[in-house]
């Protein structure tokens, strides 16, 4: 908040002690904004490296980063750059665990002294007979029935990013329009950086029901060398500075 602060009193020319926390933190520009006003937050400016080790004890948040359009990497870094925390950042871990019980039927041949041995007597069907001839001897069909069960469980991670700036959508609404719009390029064959809102809310599956299809559809995953989306300049963060 110090650097929030600090960079809040230069730009109005005021003192940093007239200046309280809840003053950037209400600005329009909000408190991101001033926390990285002065920082280089470009794809490979020290920020992004630092934030590029601090991901190795958080693959699945990676993973999360990674699908964001570069435009809104540029967001993402500088909501981490502003604390160095992930602190907007919350981790859900669940369980679900499920039972299943089969039975199966498994046939063998057994020979005429064995099926005497289990059943007491030897009235063998002809469709249960069989001639071995390296036995050379008959053979009559014995069906065991198994039951088994199983019962398995699965760690599920779920990441879900808070808005902590002064913007009119949050993180996980962002992650979801990023992945519609990866999907509606990949299948429309057209460039990502010319898809539009309208385009994703016209398609009838819509920007939720597009996003749903990002797990399975391989050619919406990001490619090497940038989508377009993140122009020479850097994207504004937060609101436009009075």
């Amino acid at each position: 908040m110090l650097a929030a602060r600090k960079a809040y009193a230069d730009h109005h020319g005021l003192l940093l002690d007239d200046v309280t926390p809840d003053q950037v933190t209400k600005d329009a520009a909000g408190a991101v904004y001033w926390a990285t006003k002065n920082l280089n937050l470009s794809a490979r400016s020290p920020t992004a490296q630092a934030m590029g080790r601090s991901f190795k004890h958080h693959p699945n948040l990676k993973e999360m980063y990674q699908t964001l359009l570069d435009s809104e990497k540029v967001r993402f870094r500088a909501a981490w750059a502003a604390t160095r925390s992930w602190d907007f950042v919350n981790y859900e871990r669940s369980t679900t665990s499920s039972y299943r019980k089969r039975k199966e039927e498994v046939g063998t041949f057994k020979t005429q002294l064995q099926i005497e041995m289990i059943l007491g007597g030897d009235v063998p069907e002809e469709y249960c007979w069989s001639y071995n001839s390296w036995l050379k001897a008959d053979t009559y069909l014995w069906v065991e029935s198994l039951v088994s069960t199983t019962s398995q469980t699965e760690w599920v991670n779920k990441v879900t990013v808070q808005a902590q700036d002064n913007v009119d959508s949050s993180w996980a609404n962002r992650l979801e329009y990023c992945k519609a719009v990866r999907v509606f390029a990949a299948e429309s064959k057209v460039a990502i950086k010319d898809v539009t809102k309208d385009m994703l809310e016209g398609h009838e599956l819509g920007i939720k029901g597009l996003a749903g299809l990002y797990e399975s559809t391989p050619s919406a995953r990001p490619q090497p060398g940038g989508d377009g989306t993140c122009t020479a300049a850097t994207p504004q963060i937060g609101g436009a500075a009075p």
